[in-house]
């Protein structure tokens, strides 16, 4: 599988995974806390009848519960203060992609967000990863990225899945593999429903993940298959009740995920995933759950 390339269907990749090299495991996450946090604008399906019905101290607590959950697994949680009227910064997934570059020094690629009301999140983020010692860049052409909303760290390896067709464009990930030193799995998502690869894709561990299938075409089906022996097929049931594959992973052994994912959680615990059910229902009514409302760091 060479690097530095982009790949559409499976017949592109050459050699097994182990020929990529390894990518270390996040050491922390970014959070932004919910002090503005509201649904003042419906900008996917799951918002639709939700405008102005969070219950704000209901979001702070549940919050700091999932704060408390990384905490607790050993991971440094670097805290960036909220900013009035951005009402989505707690969602810091979409603003940047950041990791190691092929130097193993740390890089973001910073997002370009869809909506206006978004793109006024940039600037703080940015700012924040300059204080924890990245070299923050912008794609060069003016196009859609959104971060880890769309572009996901395979575990343990130098590959990136970037999904595109709703958010993100496609042309964005020739730069994002430039940039990162890695191959980019490429995954249209035609369903709207499914905005953000995140919604539809959890990266477990380098041989497991979950997927919605409904969510991918039958060519991103089968290379989602060509590098996962072990996938997960969330119904749509929990993929949009509980948005079961906005899970998190951490460090190939827990799961973090929405509380009532019953099926889901029934198949990770086949697999030896520890499971950490906690309550995220206040921000999936903006269409977010617990990979959301985090930025992982390295």
């Amino acid at each position: 599988m060479p690097e530095t390339l982009c790949h559409e269907d499976a017949a592109q990749l050459a050699g097994p995974l182990e020929n990529l090299r390894p990518m270390p495991q996040p050491s922390g996450v970014l959070m932004c806390p919910p002090d503005y946090f509201d649904v003042l604008e419906a900008q996917n399906p799951f918002m639709a009848g939700q405008l102005g019905k969070v219950d704000k101290d209901k979001a702070k607590s549940q919050w700091h519960e999932m704060k408390t959950i990384l905490e607790k697994l050993g991971k440094s949680v670097h805290v960036m203060p909220a900013a009035p009227n951005l009402e989505d910064m707690v969602f810091c997934a979409n603003q940047a992609l950041p990791g190691l570059g092929a130097d193993g020094q740390k890089i973001a690629l910073m997002g370009r967000m869809k909506y206006p009301s978004r793109r006024r999140e940039t600037p703080f983020v940015k700012s924040r990863l300059d204080q924890e010692g990245y070299r923050t860049l912008t794609l060069t052409k003016d196009i859609c990225f959104e971060g880890t909303g769309d572009a996901l760290w395979h575990s343990g390896k130098r590959l990136i899945w970037g999904g595109w067709g709703q958010r993100t464009r496609k042309e964005a990930y020739a730069e994002v593999a430039q940039v990162m030193g890695a191959s980019v799995c490429l995954l249209e998502m035609p369903n709207p429903r499914f905005y953000h690869l995140d919604t539809c894709l959890a990266v477990l561990s380098r041989e497991a993940a979950l997927i919605h299938p409904p969510a991918f075409t039958e060519q991103g089906l089968k290379l989602l298959s060509a590098v996962f022996p072990a996938l997960i097929e969330v119904d749509a049931g929990e993929a949009v009740g509980q948005m079961a594959c906005n899970a998190l992973a951490i460090d190939e052994r827990w799961v973090i995920i929405q509380r009532g994912a019953v099926k889901t959680v029934r198949e990770l615990k086949k697999l030896g995933f520890e499971i950490i059910e906690t309550e995220t229902s206040e921000f999936m009514k903006s269409g977010g759950s617990v990979f959301c409302m985090k930025l992982l760091l390295f």
